[in-house]
């Protein structure tokens, strides 16, 4: 078992955003890694502002505003724009190397049957097997679900939330997150 500290999807998200904000003077910018038409305010620093940070607890410090991100559904745009953070190009000086210059020991299929990723359990598991006959392990089925789930509209995934159709576990944060998670890991 092995981590790569600022490679989990969750940074990685966050340097996604940071890169938008540097490429552009604009407030609002698009964002193929979010269901068409869902809005998102964004930090400078890269985290999204959640809908519950406007209750009324005096206690929290507010979170400045940088951008507000619009989500444009292009999945394959936001395969394409996440594959950079991957840092693929930095030198490998102990091959071979997955991303970022680090060494992976080579992993041998013929032996080793698994490799188990736990980001791609969890979008596989919450969004993309349920309603559906066959698990989604494979790569292909993964991908076409992927793709079917995040050329949606907003609108069309929230009632698609609220009728339970991806189970009861999936709310509005993992279906607005599950597609860049995706990509992350389809990429990785």
């Amino acid at each position: 078992v092995t981590t790569w500290l600022g490679f989990g999807v969750n940074q990685a998200r966050e340097r996604y955003i940071k890169a938008l904000l540097e490429s552009s003077a604009e407030t609002e910018l698009p964002d193929p890694c979010l269901p068409a038409d869902l809005e998102v305010e964004v930090t400078k620093d890269g985290k999204i502002i959640d809908l519950d940070d406007d209750d009324d607890d005096d206690d929290k410090p507010k979170q400045k505003t940088a951008a507000k991100l619009i989500g444009t559904g292009q999945f394959a745009e936001c395969l394409h724009r996440t594959f950079p953070l991957l840092e693929k190009e930095k030198e490998c000086k102990d091959s071979p190397c997955l991303f970022n210059g680090q060494h992976v020991p080579a992993i041998d299929f013929n032996v080793n049957h698994f490799v188990g990723v736990s980001e791609y359990w969890h979008t596989t598991h919450e969004i993309f097997e349920h309603g559906h006959k066959d698990k989604a392990y494979d790569l292909k089925t993964y991908q076409e679900r992927v793709d079917e789930f995040c050329s949606q509209d907003w609108k069309s995934i929230e009632k698609g939330i609220k009728k339970e159709k991806w189970g009861h576990k999936v709310d509005e944060e993992k279906a607005r997150d599950v597609c860049f998670k995706a990509s992350w890991v389809i990429n990785m």
